[in-house]
This record gives C-alpha cells, structure tokens and sequence, in this order.
C-alpha cells in the first residue's frame, strides 16, 4: 500500500548524517535521479521473475554486499558533502551489482532502502524506500531490518507529530511493529512507537500493555528515528516507558498499580524530577495500605539530598495529612541538622518550609517565629539573589499573623518586615493592604494601594487589588472603566507586570477576562455571561480557551444554569483532563447534589494533588470532608487553606459551620464573626448575620 503524500522539503537528520543534512547533502543531479528511478523499476521487474535464481550462495554478491556497507559507513564518516555523495553513490553501484549476481539477497534491497531515507524524507524517497523493503520481504518475510524500515516510514506516514491522524498508515506500522518484535520482543523502539500508536488508535489496554513491554527491554542503539517521527526529545530508555505507563494508570484512576511502575525509579534515579512529581501525586492519592511504600523513596531522596526544599515540603504536608505530625516536622529539623550555618539561603527555605508546617496545623507562633528566622538569616543587607527567598518568607510571616487577627502581633510582623524589605516593597504593600480590608477599611486600603502605585509604579499585582477593592466598595463600573484604560486595541499584546514591572497594557483577552471576574464577584449575572462570551473571542492557544470556558462555566453558575456549567467544565476535562482549576470547579459545583458528593470529592482530590497549596482547592475539599462527617480531615484542610489565604471570606464561613458541628461554640462564633467582618456584598452580610444570631 502506498503512503499518502509526504512534505517534499523534510529533512530526516539522524546520527552522523546530521552535519550532512545541514550542508544541504543531495544525492545526485536530476539526470541522475532518473537514472536511479529507472534501476529501481528494472530491480522490482528482476524480483517478479526471480523464482529459482540464487538458491545457492553467490560469493560475489556477497563480496559486493560488504562493499555497499563499506561505501555507507564512509559516508556517515566523511564531514565533506560531495565525498558523502559519492560514497552514496558507490553504495547504491555496489548494491545494486550484489542484487544483479543473486536477487534473492534480501539485505542489499534493506540496505538500499535504509540509504534512501537517510537523505532526506520527501514524497519519492518514502516511496523508494518502501519498494526496496518491500523487495526484501520477498524472499525474507522475517527481515528484521526491512520491517523496521515499514514500521518507521508508516509512523512518519501517520502524521504522529503533526496535525490529524492518518489512520490507515497507523494501521500499517503497527502491524510492521508487532512483526519487530516477534523476530525482537526486547526492541525498545518498536514498543515505543507501538505505545505512542495505540495511544492514537484509542486502544487503551494495548498502549498500557506496550508501554510495560518497553520497560522491559533492552536499550536501543539509536532513537533519533522515535524523536523526530513522534516529535519529542527523549531517548528510549526503560525509565521513560515507566513515566508514562504510571501517568496512565493514575489517569485511569489504578492508582496502586502506578506505585508499583514509579516507585523503583525514584529510588534508582532521585533526581529525575518528573518520576519524583508523579510520586508525589500517587502518595497524595493512595490509600493507608500503600501511602508508606510511596512515600517511603520520597524520604529517602530527602535524606540523602537536604537540600531539596521543595520536596521536603511535599514529604511533611503528606505526613501531615496523615495525621503524623512529628515525622512531619522531623523532615525540617533533619534538614536543617545536615545544612551548613553558612548555606544561609538553603536554611532559609528550609526555615519558611517548617513555617508552612506550623500554620498549616494551626500553630500560629510557631510559624511566625519560623518565618522570622529565616528573615533574619539575611541580615540588613539582603543581596539581589536573596530577595525573593526573603520576600516569601516576611509575606508569610505577615500573613499568618493577619491570621491570628492579633493587632500587636500583626503590628510587629510588618514591622520586621519593612525593615528587611523596606516599606515601599510590594509585598509590604500588598499585605498591609489586605489587613486594612480585612479590618473593615476599604476605602483606606483603596487610597493606600493608590499611593504605592504612584510612588513605586503599579505593578500587575497592585493593579488587580485596585480592582478588587473597587467592587467591595460597589464601585464596579470603575473598576471596568480602569481596566478598559488599561487595554490596548492589539489583542496580541501580552499583558505586563506581572512579575514587578510596571503595568502599561493588558490584552484584550486579559482585560475581558478581568472584567468578567469583576463582575462575578459584584454578582452581576447577565453581565458576567456577556463578558464571558466575549473572552472566548479572544482566547488564543489551548491554555486561554481552557481559561476562557471556565469563566464562562462560573458566569453560568451564577445565572443559575447549574448544568450548563457542568457541561462546560467536563468539556474542558474531556480535552485537558488535569486542568486543576476545572477539575476543583466541577467537582465543587457536584457537592451541591448528595448523589454526585462522592464524584465531586474525587475531582477535588486531584486538583489538590496537582497544586497542594492553593487555598480554594482546599477550601474545597474541606467542604467536602464537611458534607461527609469527616471533621478532623475538614479542619486539617481548612486550617491550611486559611493560612495560605486568610483574606477568604469563604474559609473562614465553612470553618465556622466546622467548629458548631464540632461543638466549639466560641471558635465558630470567632470565625463566623471573622467571615462577616469580609463579607462586603449585601447577601453574604445578611446570611452571616443571620447566623451570627
């Protein structure tokens, strides 16, 4: 069967021949090329009416066998184009006379094909090259080299790579990759591209059985032919098969099964970031049987790199989500045991880290003390590779004491904190304000936010709290006005300031979609669908159209279209099944039904395995734990979804509910006093007062 049209102009660069291709290294003339066309055809005509010739081994087809291989290794050799060429061009002659002395020599047809995709992967040499191997599995059905040359070319053919699957070309290779591995079980290469095929196909267990077999075998010589053809740059190692088998299988929600595929090769490979990644997120997920054998390589890549603060922190919130508090905190102290006094910006995450551990258990002294020394660790003279580090930890510093709603203790954290950062820093800024507005003060922090922005410039960050205080002030079309201000008519613009730097435009995306968020949270239904509408027009790339439909999914959520918006978010999940953001709003939105609670509880769970600390995933699955009678697991996660974001009305509203039912009559009056004193929108006081009485 002939391949469907191939783009004339690919270059196939493999190997050696890189330099070649690059030089432009062409094989012949257009004569020349005609000539070779026509040795082709004659060759094909030859093989018709072969029968009988060549039973009996031709010494000199042989010879000419070994001076083809000669010429083709000269050439892989050769840095010069034109001796490439002719070399090539010695191969095809020596070739071709081994064929014309036996024509049943099926490795002089498979070499001559091989020399045809090595230059380049146009229409004709896909064609040639399928011919020649076809030749060869004409007197060797079991060629290994031909089958292999099928498999590659009809994988090419299926457009892996590149825009819509070519099916039947797809059909083609992976029947030439199943013949690979009946003559060679333990080929890497062939199981590879049999997964990535299946993968396509739509043929689940065949890709997961694939990907198994390829973890089982043998390294393969070279995988730029898999790299090019499937469009990745990742060698074929057992390692890579086992990634993406312990992928799958959490994605089909056989999470045990994942363990047992990604925990060998953490322990044999700690430093593989993404083995690591997956790991965590089946620990987050596993049950009481199997959490100690996930995380059991997690303790030990601890161990033996303390350094590895961001894994650290990942190992002591699994731990503390398990109940074992000190084992938790045991992985800081450790840490810090093992860490150089002198390693000030390691011991400086480490410190924020045990601060992290505190709050988010409620111990608010202890975090605060944590975080304060680590500030402390940089001095009055913070460098400008230390800021950032000592930025995180002063904002949680000030953050976990807004926590406690201590005004003395809110007092000296941002005291501590303008002296090492200055007055003026962002951060400062930004917390300061959040307390005014927390307090009651937004008109305060509205001038406060203001000022900074004109003294410092406005940053994204400074920008977006503006708006924010605009609506709880009920000064919503401000709001837009400011954001209609702030948008420059080129839709392609890329919103600035995100990172510090001055805002000067926002996208027409970016301001449409801030303008929808404006609107839901004034409430404002109608108009927060039409501007939701309008932020798909202008939703480019898969990641903006993803974010486009979620605000669309809220807009109709407030509208009180509850299933429109369910259809919405699983659409998203049907393209992206690991967007957090849909799979937190979808699954919160279920909670609302008791017959969906378990389904919704189950999303939620995976949003917060994908992004542990951000505080409405949890506030979500606090909820959940809430609706199941789960109150020592709700108040686990709503205590660290309030340290991370104590400004939450919504937080500190459920944590009420959490402590009446708990029976903890005077904590649920401070935190429903504490939710009122945030509510700034008239239905949310009017409940809150009502419960308050």
């Amino acid at each position: 069967m002939k391949l469907n049209r191939f783009k004339t102009q690919l270059i196939f660069s493999i190997t050696s021949f890189v330099f070649l291709l690059l030089a432009g290294f062409q094989t012949g003339s257009a004569t020349q090329t005609d000539d070779w066309n026509a040795t082709i055809a004659r060759l094909e005509s030859r093989v018709a009416t072969s029968a009988g010739i060549g039973d009996v081994p031709n010494t000199e087809s042989y010879a000419k066998l070994l001076e083809g291989q000669r010429h083709t290794w000269a050439a892989k050799r050769t840095r010069s184009a034109a001796r490439a060429t002719a070399s090539i061009r010695s191969a095809r002659t020596a070739l071709v006379a081994a064929i014309d002395a036996d024509p049943k020599l099926a490795e002089a047809y498979t070499m001559l094909a091989e020399i045809e995709i090595l230059r380049r992967l146009g229409e004709t040499e896909v064609v040639n090259a399928i011919r020649l191997a076809k030749m060869a599995l004409r007197f060797d059905d079991k060629n290994f080299g031909a089958r292999r040359i099928l498999g590659r070319l009809y994988s090419f053919g299926a457009n892996l790579a590149r825009g819509q699957l070519n099916r039947p070309n797809a059909e083609l290779a992976v029947v030439e990759w199943k013949r690979v591995t009946e003559l060679d079980p333990r080929n890497a290469e062939a199981w590879a591209f049999l997964s990535v095929l299946y993968e396509r196909l739509g043929e689940k267990e065949k890709r997961l059985d694939a990907l198994r077999k390829w973890v089982s075998s043998s390294g393969a010589i070279e995988s730029q032919y898999y790299q090019f053809i499937v469009g990745v740059n990742e060698d074929l190692a057992p390692e890579r098969a086992s990634v993406r088998l312990a992928f799958d299988l959490i994605s089909l929600g056989r999470v045990n099964e994942a363990l047992e595929v990604i925990a060998p090769v953490v322990s044999d490979q700690p430093n593989n970031t993404v083995a690591v990644s997956i790991l965590r997120d089946i620990a987050e997920q596993a049950d009481e049987s199997k959490f100690e054998q996930a995380a059991e390589p997690l303790a030990q890549t601890v161990a033996t790199d303390p350094e590895n603060v961001e894994l650290a922190n990942t190992l002591a919130r699994l731990y503390r989500r398990r109940g074992m508090l000190p084992r938790a905190e045991s992985v800081f102290t450790r840490a810090l045991s093992q860490i150089g006094k002198n390693e000030t910006r390691v011991r400086a995450r480490i410190l924020t880290g045990l601060g992290d551990h505190f709050a988010g258990i409620g111990k608010y002294s202890e975090a605060i003390a944590a975080y304060a020394d680590a500030l402390a660790l940089f001095g009055a003279n913070i460098g400008p590779g230390d800021q950032e580090i000592a930025r995180e930890a002063a904002r949680k510093m000030m953050l976990t004491a807004r926590v406690t709603g201590e005004p003395g203790r809110i007092a000296g954290a941002f005291d501590k904190a303008s002296k090492s950062l200055g007055s003026g820093d962002v951060s400062v800024v930004l917390e300061r304000a959040a307390y005014l507005r927390e307090t009651g003060k937004r008109v305060e922090a509205l001038a406060f936010v203001r000022a900074a922005g004109e003294r410092g410039g406005r940053t994204f960050e400074l920008f977006r709290t503006e708006i924010n205080l605009l609506v709880e002030t009920g000064k919503t079309q401000e709001a837009i006005a400011l954001i209609r201000n702030a948008t420059r008519s080129d839709s392609s613009a890329a919103t600035s300031g995100q990172n510090g730097s001055n805002t000067q435009f926002l996208d027409k995306f970016t301001s449409t979609l801030l303008t929808t968020g404006a609107y839901i949270s004034a409430k404002m239904g109608s108009q927060a669908l039409a501007s939701a509408e309008e932020v798909a027009s202008f939703a480019r790339g898969n990641e903006r159209r993803q974010l486009a439909a979620i605000s669309r999914a809220t807009a109709l959520k407030l509208n009180g279209d509850r299933n429109a918006a369910l259809d919405v978010l699983r659409g998203i999940l049907n393209e992206s099944s690991a967007n957090p953001i849909a799979l937190n709003n979808l699954g919160y939105y279920l909670l609302d039904e008791m017959e969906t609670v378990e389904e919704g509880t189950a999303l939620i769970k995976r949003a917060v395995a994908i992004d542990p600390r951000n505080a409405s995933y949890l506030d979500s699955f606090g909820k959940a734990m809430l609706i199941k009678g789960n109150l020592q697991d709700a108040e686990m996660y709503l205590l660290e979804a309030v340290a991370i974001e104590p400004g939450s009305m919504a937080i500190w509203e459920r944590l009420g509910e959490l402590y009446r039912q708990k029976g903890q009559l005077a904590e649920s009056r401070r935190a429903f006093e504490r939710a009122r004193q945030l509510a700034w929108h008239p239905e949310d006081k009017d409940r809150l007062a009502a419960g308050l009485r």
